[in-house]
């Protein structure tokens, strides 16, 4: 875990304060994470450190000494369902969820308990998936993707100690109350294909199979071991056999039994009360109570179903926000795509001729010109695509780390082979966002084209394993088999996405 000492950003002005204190939305930045949500700065200030205290129990448990990337995940906390609603149609029960494209990584949820499971812990289940993402991507079982991320999510971080391994109480009850999916389905089956009842016994289980590996030290040890075979594509009842001792039978009666006993958990020291971490809080403009949470679902990505609505609103909140830049941005964006094209590119211009020289301005403007090449067939794309690179180019400037730039650079190149130069930018990007599948997806592919079959293995073997991947998951899978066999052709990716249904190059920031 980090020692390095880090002050706590204190409001260094009376009118800071003023302004804190009259803004309905804050941003708060930390290490790891941008922040925002309304209500009281100072209650927000308190949940960014509750998540970077999250993010350091993480680093604590998985002995990760990697610094944070520079690519911070947005957060953003609502009041109410139908504010989740307002970024994307989530159904009424859900209280809260995560998206990674190329567009944008952000996480979503109700900042108040909903019973069951409240907004924190999704989000804490969600990070937990993006960190193992982010510093040890690889080809885990379901069970344990799902195990692993349903145990941190029981942190409990109070004034003094922070705490993990306690049980959720939703899933308790399952555990209590309904018949167990049979374990050897758990360790190797589908989880997709159970039923609603089967999937709450898949979670629920499955954070008792890491519950009970994490126990004792024995355990821990076996469970890396057969993750490590699992992850050379070994499965069935001989490792689990060869690495814990135990047949699916045994297992299930010392899960049985475990569940039945007496669950401990883990306490430590809360980690900011010995080492204090900035927090820099921002009010943002009056234009984001009306705009901020549409705009980032459109960042995301918005199919075309769904546009229109989504253009309507940005332009009734742009109305009340004349002269706002926030509200020009999104404006922008959604006339360019959904509207009128050649006025969201004006309004970039007057902006930028303004003194805009933000990463996101530039990097829209680009965007403009690559929405044209996307509309487009052939040759007639190339001039819009030499006019994207000079803006996506222009944006590297202002900001190296720039996710959806990157890769707006690298898909101006269309579906030619990658330079040497245009795949340090693929990878780049790639290694900025790993949890964003159209990234690895394009590496590996950009690798299968090299020859270079190690790389494409190591590069697609997460996807592959990915129990939540889709379509995705599956063309990864055929390609994974592609580079074992150190063998590709064009013939074979376009096999792959007729039998699958989806491109390998797409889009990558999830527009459709």
């Amino acid at each position: 875990m980090r020692k390095s000492k880090i002050i706590v950003a204190a409001f260094a002005m009376l009118i800071g304060n003023a302004e804190l204190a009259q803004a309905a939305w804050v941003k708060a930045e930390t290490p790891n994470f941008r922040i925002y949500s309304e209500g009281k700065p100072e209650q927000l200030k308190e949940y960014a450190l509750l998540l970077e205290e999250y993010d350091q129990l993480l680093r604590m448990m998985t002995n990760t000494t990697a610094p944070p990337s520079p690519n911070k995940l947005d957060i953003y906390l609502v009041g109410n369902n139908s504010e989740l609603r307002a970024v994307r149609p989530v159904s009424q029960n859900v209280g809260g969820f995560y998206s990674a494209t190329a567009g944008a990584i952000a996480a979503f949820a109700i900042r108040r308990n909903m019973g069951g499971i409240d907004g924190l812990e999704v989000l804490q289940h969600e990070y937990a998936h993006h960190f193992m993402m982010q510093y040890y991507p690889g080809a885990y079982p379901g069970w344990y993707v799902e195990g692993f991320a349903e145990f941190m999510m029981t942190a409990n971080i109070t004034d003094e100690f922070t705490e993990v391994g306690n049980f959720n109480r939703d899933r308790a009850l399952w555990l209590s109350n309904s018949a167990w999916v049979p374990t050897e389905y758990i360790l190797e089956g589908d989880p997709g294909k159970l039923d609603g009842v089967g999937t709450s016994m898949f979670y629920s289980q499955s954070w008792l199979m890491v519950h009970w590996a994490f126990s004792k030290e024995m355990r821990g040890k076996a469970l890396r071991g057969y993750l490590a075979a699992r992850a050379k594509g070994e499965t069935g009842v001989e490792v689990l056999t060869r690495e814990m001792g135990m047949d699916y039978r045994m297992f299930h009666r010392a899960l049985k039994a475990y569940a039945d006993g007496r669950i401990g958990f883990l306490r430590f020291a809360r980690q900011s009360k010995q080492a204090p971490i900035e927090v820099a809080m921002t009010p943002l403009s009056p234009a984001a109570d009306d705009i901020l949470l549409t705009a980032a679902g459109l960042s995301l990505g918005v199919d075309e179903k769904r546009g229109p609505a989504v253009l309507a609103r940005i332009r009734d909140g742009a109305k009340r926000h004349a002269g706002d830049p926030m509200a020009i941005t999104a404006l922008a964006e959604a006339e360019i795509d959904f509207g009128d094209h050649a006025a969201g590119t004006a309004m970039l211009d007057k902006l930028i001729a303004d003194g805009a020289k933000d990463a996101r301005t530039l990097f829209l403007r680009g965007y403009a010109d690559l929405t044209k090449a996307r509309r487009l067939e052939g040759e007639a794309r190339a001039p819009h695509y030499a006019a994207a690179r000079k803006w996506f180019a222009r944006t590297f400037r202002v900001d190296q780390n720039y996710v959806p730039a990157l890769w707006g650079y690298v898909e101006c190149f269309g579906d030619k082979p990658l330079d040497d130069n245009t795949l340090n930018v693929l990878l780049h990007a790639q290694a900025l966002a790993p949890q964003v599948d159209s990234l690895r997806m394009n590496a590996a592919v950009a690798f299968l084209r090299r020859k270079e079959f190690d790389r494409a293995t190591r590069m697609i073997t997460p996807l592959a394993a990915d129990p939540h991947g889709g379509k995705m998951a599956k063309l990864a899978g055929h390609l994974l088999d592609k580079a074992k066999a150190r063998s590709f052709s064009e013939a074979d990716l376009k096999t792959g996405e007729e039998d699958v249904g989806v491109a390998a190059k797409g889009r990558g920031d999830g527009k459709s």
